[in-house]
């Protein structure tokens, strides 16, 4: 029955392992990013005063390690394994034959349940190897000293909850086998300290949420009696009796096991939210690696149309490699605003932001945006918004604060090299000139259009500024500003034009007003024939569908694309629109 057991468990570390490590990669890197941990005194007293402390400072301890996924995935399916066996082993613990092997299903339905939250596995472990222990104990004096040990030792390792219903069903379990009142007092003792130690640690340790201080369920869950029943019941399936010489059913049982083991990966493996969010870590990994071509790649134009974050990653990596002055009226964008997430504050958008600021050479500002991401983890600061702080602390000349935050990183396991080399960049660079800090300042108050402007009056050669400024405009048709815009500043004069400025440039010199623009900027000759063309089928009542080999062209978008409510726009246009 053991063996089963045990081979069970070995089939399901290697099976849950391998999937989650191939399918879900990024997701795991991520649950590192997103934790925080130093080897340092006031960090583990500052856990320990949580409930569950010592669960809740090992898990910050091992989910440092899920840097590289496949390690990652071998700590938290090993503690999913461990629960396992230890679930089967309660049939052992009783002296009863029972079907150890379905103890598997436990860790099976929590992480189907409760997708990597290594704390609540953490949890279930202490609980059922208390269970494991105390059903074992067999002298009334050792299991009554016990309960009151585990009502101590137990506040600490897993939640009140678990904690009550261990000591009720480890007291329960001997009084049916030996009546003995002095396990019953110290049942009642022992849940008696369990409310005085909460009671104790919101005065002495750490405020208790009032919510979590004793009948309590992880969120994923919610309600307390279910979170109970799921325990309950997988420990009513483990003790159901098992018939002697029943080979058969002992098959059976492996079998399930095994059946139930292979639908856990294929879970792992088709779960819609699950690949859903592995998806966008993986955006957001190739942006941070700046593999703009890849992340194209990865991009089908109809999922722009269905996310806007899908958007908002294609925009910035046209915007990166360049191309997005040339192809961004092939997207399904018609407000400059949805360049990002304005003033919004939630992790996915404060991790794209970062970037989109890091892209524009915004470093103030990205650094305030890995901040913003790093309040809303569990700790208030998290490895990752740390790296990057410290990046930008340091593009940024503000090395003192980069020192602040490298000395943190000193006291973990798995920042050593990057501690090295960020300390190498700072000591090859060169001390940055005193800046003017109101007009190097990114404000996030106005419209993105005068958020650009005031940039390029402090970096008049910001090109991708510019280019956000200029693409705009012509989002919202104000072509005369672009007109303004591009006159005034030299980036462009001389050079060609890329493929929206041309279009709208050949718009504009078709009134006699702008004629002169020809002559000062470099586009094709055919542009102008060309929307002379466009014109002529869009006066003869052309419609968006008979115009359709025109898409991607700014012409498309100022007559088709949307209604046109702002400025007047040109003559020649004027008597179209009109």
């Amino acid at each position: 029955m053991l063996k089963r057991n045990i081979l069970t468990c070995v089939i399901f570390f290697v099976a849950i392992t391998a999937t989650f490590t191939i399918v879900m990669p990024e997701s795991l890197r991520q649950m590192e990013a997103a934790d925080f941990f130093v080897w340092d005194k006031d960090f583990f007293l500052g856990k320990l005063s949580e409930a569950p402390g010592f669960s809740s400072w090992l898990n910050n301890c091992l989910q440092q390690y899920f840097g590289i996924p496949l390690v990652g995935m071998m700590i938290e399916a090993l503690i999913l394994t461990l629960c396992g066996l230890m679930c089967g082993l309660l049939p052992w613990a009783l002296g009863r034959k029972g079907y150890s092997e379905w103890g598997i299903l436990f860790p099976l339905v929590l992480m189907i349940v409760i997708p990597f939250n290594m704390e609540v596995y953490l949890e279930a472990l202490f609980f059922f190897t208390a269970l494991v222990a105390g059903f074992r104990i067999h002298h009334q004096w050792v299991t009554a000293a016990g309960l009151i040990v585990l009502a101590v030792v137990g506040f600490f390792l897993m939640s009140t909850t678990l904690l009550m219903l261990a000591i009720v069903l480890i007291a329960v379990a001997y009084m049916l086998r030996r009546r003995s009142i002095a396990v019953g007092v110290a049942a009642a003792v022992a849940l008696a300290v369990v409310v005085g130690m909460v009671k104790w640690s919101n005065t002495h340790l750490g405020f208790i949420p009032f919510n979590q201080r004793y009948f309590y369920a992880p969120v994923r869950i919610g309600n307390v009696w279910l979170y109970l029943l799921l325990y309950v019941c997988i420990i009513a399936l483990m003790l159901l009796p098992r018939k002697e010489g029943g080979k058969w059913l002992g098959r059976l049982a492996f079998t399930l096991s095994l059946a139930a083991i292979a639908a856990g990966a294929a879970y792992g493996v088709s779960n819609q939210n699950m690949r859903f969010t592995e998806r966008f870590y993986k955006l957001q990994n190739l942006a941070e690696n700046k593999e703009w071509r890849e992340l194209l790649d990865k991009i089908p134009y109809g999922e722009m149309q269905e996310n806007k974050m899908n958007l908002c990653y294609s925009l910035l990596a046209e915007s990166a490699t360049g191309t997005l002055t040339n192809n961004i009226f092939y997207y399904p964008i018609m407000n400059p605003e949805d360049y990002l997430f304005r003033h919004e504050t939630k992790k996915y958008s404060c991790m794209f932001n970062r970037l989109f600021y890091d892209n524009l050479g915004l470093y103030d500002e990205a650094f305030r945006m890995a901040f913003e991401y790093a309040v809303m983890t569990p700790e208030g600061m998290c490895f990752g918004s740390m790296r990057q702080m410290i990046h930008y602390a340091i593009l940024s000349g503000d090395w003192k604060v980069a020192e602040k935050y490298l000395e943190i990183l000193d006291h973990t396991s798995c920042n050593k090299g990057f501690v090295e080399q960020e300390r190498q960049l700072m000591a090859n660079s060169k001390p940055l000139p005193q800046r003017d800090i109101m007009r190097d300042t990114y404000v996030n108050l106005y419209p993105i259009n005068s958020e650009m402007i005031r940039q390029l009056d402090y970096n008049p050669n910001n090109q991708k500024a510019l280019d956000y400024l200029l693409l705009g405009l012509l989002l919202q048709k104000e072509v005369q500003k672009f007109a303004i815009i591009i006159e005034g500043i030299e980036y462009y004069q001389g050079k060609q034009l890329p493929r929206a400025y041309a279009e709208a440039m050949a718009m504009l010199s078709s009134d006699p007003n702008y004629k002169y623009l020809h002559d000062k900027f470099k586009y094709s000759n055919e542009l102008d024939k060309q929307f002379l063309e466009f014109l002529k089928k869009k006066q003869a009542g052309a419609t968006a569908q008979q115009m359709a080999s025109y898409m991607g062209s700014y012409w498309f978008y100022f007559f088709y694309i949307q209604q046109h409510t702002g400025p007047t726009p040109p003559a020649a246009a004027s008597k179209i629109v009109n």
